[in-house]
């Protein structure tokens, strides 16, 4: 049975946050090592690990702040690089 079909996940309002911190880590990942960054990125996005939870949370707290939704909210700290290597 494949993964996502063993997870009882809803992908429906994803913190697409957590996306962009997975993507900025496998650019910062050696080239040579990318596979397997990637392969592991997919089961974290997939099973939803504590460190996406407490993103959501506090994006989810932030955005009731501010009287938004989470997609509004910006995150300084998620800054594609310039340049990389694919």
């Amino acid at each position: 049975m494949r993964l996502r079909e063993r997870i009882k996940e809803s992908y429906i309002d994803y913190a697409t946050h957590y996306i962009d911190q997975c993507n900025i880590e496998l650019l910062h990942t050696d080239v040579a090592k990318r596979k397997d960054k990637l392969r592991n990125i997919a089961k974290r996005i997939v099973r939803k690990p504590a460190g996406y939870i407490s993103l959501e949370s506090s994006l989810q707290s932030s955005a009731k702040i501010h009287k938004t939704t989470i997609y509004e909210l910006y995150n300084a700290d998620l800054e594609y690089p310039d340049d990389f290597d694919w």
